[in-house]
C-alpha cells in the first residue's frame, strides 16, 4: 500500500501557527504531581536554558524544530510528565525572562501540536518584550512536503523503511524511520535537518549514514496525499504509544533530561513521530489534529 507518483504539496499554513483562542487549555489541579514538579523546576529551566543557547544564533527553522523535539520529549513522555502540570514548567521558563528561554518556547511550539504546542505559544507570547530569534519569522512561512520513499532491506522484505523529505524556503530536513520486521513499531527514527533527500538515499543505498549496517536497495515510492501518509503516522503513534504502555525494551523510554544533549541523542519515539505528524499536518495545511485515540494522555 501507499504507492503512486511523487507530487509536491505546498500550504498556506506554517510550522509556528497563530495560536487557536478556542483551543481548550487542560488545567491543572493541585495534587501531588505539582509538588513533584516544583522540585525539578530547575532540572528544566536548565534544559531550556541549554538548548536555548543553541537556539539563539540559528536561521534554519527545521534545525530548530530538531531542538524542540528534544524539548518536547519529557513532555510527551507517558511516564514522565504525564497528567502532570505543565503549566508550572512553563511558568517558570517564562520568568527566566532571556532570549535563550523565548527561543526553547518557541521552538517547542515548531516541533509539538495540539495544547503543548498552544500552551508554549502562549508563553513565549508572554514575552513579548523579549527579542525573537532569527529563525522564528521564517518558522511561520509555509512547509512544503517534497517527497515520500519506502524502502526494503535486500536482505529481509519484512524489515521496511521510510524516507519523507519536507522544505521550509531555502531549507531541507528529512526523516528516515526503520520498522521492526513487519511491524509499525519503529525500531530506529531520525530527524535529519540540513539534509536533502538525494544525500540522504545515495547513504542509505551504500549502507551508510542512519540506515547503517543496513541497505535497503528496493525503493518503493510510497504517495504522500494526505489521507495515506496521515493513516499511516496515527498507526505509527498507536503502535508505539501500545509499546510504551506495555514496557517493552525498544526503545529504553523515558529518558532522563540530562540525556537529551542534542537531538541525535533522542531515541524517544514519540517525541520525532511527534513532530513528523506536525510537520505533515503543516505542509497539508490542517490547522488541527484530532487525537488518534481521544482517551489517550500520552499525545496531548
Amino acid at each position: 500500500m501507499f504507492f503512486g507518483r511523487r507530487r509536491d504539496t505546498s500550504s498556506p499554513f506554517s510550522t509556528l501557527r497563530e495560536v487557536d483562542s478556542d483551543t481548550e487549555i487542560w488545567r491543572s489541579h493541585r495534587s501531588g504531581a505539582d509538588v513533584s514538579v516544583r522540585r525539578r523546576l530547575d532540572e528544566f529551566r536548565g534544559l531550556f536554558r541549554d538548548h536555548g543557547f543553541r537556539l539563539t544564533p540559528l536561521r534554519d527553522p527545521l534545525c530548530a524544530a530538531s531542538v524542540g523535539a528534544a524539548l518536547g520529549a519529557p513532555f510527551i513522555s507517558i511516564t514522565d510528565l504525564m497528567g502532570m502540570p505543565r503549566e508550572i514548567v512553563l511558568d517558570a521558563i517564562v520568568e527566566m525572562g532571556t532570549p535563550d528561554a523565548r527561543a526553547a518556547l518557541l521552538a517547542l511550539a515548531v516541533a509539538t501540536d495540539g495544547q503543548l504546542e498552544t500552551l508554549a505559544s502562549r508563553a513565549a507570547a508572554r514575552m513579548d518584550r523579549v527579542d525573537e530569534p532569527p529563525w522564528a519569522q521564517r518558522a511561520r512561512s509555509p512547509l512544503t512536503l517534497l517527497s515520500t520513499d519506502r524502502l526494503l532491506d535486500q536482505r529481509d522484505d519484512r524489515i521496511v523503511a521510510l524516507v519523507v523529505a519536507v522544505g521550509q524556503g531555502p531549507n531541507r530536513a528529512c526523516f528516515f524511520v526503520r520498522f521492526h520486521p513487519g511491524s509499525l513499531l519503529t525500531a530506529i527514527i531520525r530527524y535529519l535537518p540540513e539534509t536533502d533527500r538525494g544525500t540522504l538515499l545515495a547513504e542509505l543505498t551504500a549502507g551508510q549514514g542512519p540506515a547503517a549496517p543496513y541497505r535497503f536497495t528496493r525503493r518503493l515510492r510510497a504517495t504522500d496525499d494526505r489521507d495515506s501518509l496521515i493513516a499511516l503516522v496515527g498507526a505509527m503513534l498507536e503502535e508505539n504509544e501500545l509499546n510504551l504502555r506495555m514496557g517493552t525494551d525498544f526503545p529504553p523510554y523515558p529518558p532522563d533530561l540530562a540525556h537529551l544533549s542534542r537531538i541525535g541523542d533522542v531515541t524517544v519515539v514519540p517525541a520525532l513521530l511527534v513532530l513528523l505528524r506536525k510537520l505533515l499536518l503543516s505542509a497539508y495545511g490542517i490547522a488541527t489534529w484530532k487525537d488518534v485515540d481521544s482517551r489517550s494522555t500520552a499525545w496531548i
